[in-house]
């Protein structure tokens, strides 16, 4: 009815499924323009639900709707990254232990590198700016959110009892041996 390609109900977090709310995330940068008429009118059937008054309210503040939609947009730009390890580290019944070092030198150079960034990209901006925002004050905030991400994987990975099996495993992983075998010395056979 309002022109949606393929309904369907909102995808709700979960915890066992660590992408879940990354995907609600994704689901509501694509409908979120549909949210104010809709908590209006489900305000208008039931006045007493204080949840529902609270979250139109909210939608009704044309600064408010707007500030959400862009903290959305960035959240479903960075998250990519975060979902495709999420996704590989999930994986069953497939080779991936080599790799996870690699993975996760990925995901450090990622974190490193948004935690300085000047700009998050042409489209972030646009955004902002027709929605009468400075991308700035969005940028300052963007980039405390990278320190906190950063800050919580330097906390847990680099010490993780397992990430020195990780760098050893990296030797079966076939670009890192061509690596080895065009940089040492092959007649030494040391796997070192």
């Amino acid at each position: 009815m309002h022109g949606i390609e393929k309904p369907c109900k909102i995808p709700l977090p979960n915890a066992t499924r660590w992408n879940s709310w990354f995907k609600m995330v994704f689901y509501a940068k694509d409908h979120i323009d549909y949210w104010p008429s809709f908590y209006y009118q489900e305000h208008e059937n039931d006045k007493n639900n204080e949840s529902v008054s609270a979250i139109n309210k909210i939608l009704q503040d044309e600064q408010k709707r707007r500030t959400i939609t862009i903290y959305i947009n960035f959240i479903a730009h960075f998250a990519q990254e975060f979902v495709q390890d999420l996704d590989f580290f999930q994986q069953q019944n497939k080779p991936v232990f080599p790799f996870v070092e690699g993975r996760l030198e990925q995901l450090t150079s990622y974190l490193e590198g948004n935690r300085r960034a000047q700009d998050f990209g042409p489209e972030l901006h646009s955004l902002i700016i027709r929605l009468k925002f400075n991308p700035d004050a969005f940028y300052a905030i963007f980039r405390s959110a990278f320190n906190l991400a950063y800050k919580k994987f330097e906390a847990h990975i680099p010490l993780h009892p397992a990430r020195p099996l990780f760098c050893a495993c990296r030797v079966f992983d076939p670009l890192y041996i061509k690596m080895g075998i065009q940089i040492g010395d092959i007649s030494r056979n040391d796997i070192r």
